[in-house]
């Protein structure tokens, strides 16, 4: 039962690490055009994390290590 899980996710990956390949180059920069949000405007005054940090954890979760990241404070 694992091995076929297994294969069918690896099946699964090459499929989509080669349907990844098939798009054009530019197709990935088309819906970032500079001329598409010339009207808008935005001011950010900070970043939403300032003064804080991203802490990272490796848990184990179900016999597979799931990495968790959260903001916490910068110490003064």
């Amino acid at each position: 039962m694992k091995k076929t899980i297994a294969t069918t996710l690896a099946a699964l990956m090459l499929a989509a690490v080669t349907a990844g390949a098939a798009q054009p180059a530019d197709a990935a920069t088309y819906m970032t055009h500079p001329s598409m949000h010339t009207t808008v405007k935005v001011v950010i005054k900070h970043p939403k994390h300032r003064h804080q940090h991203l802490v990272c954890t490796t848990h184990w979760r179900h016999h597979h290590k799931v990495k968790v990241c959260f903001w916490v404070p910068n110490h003064k």
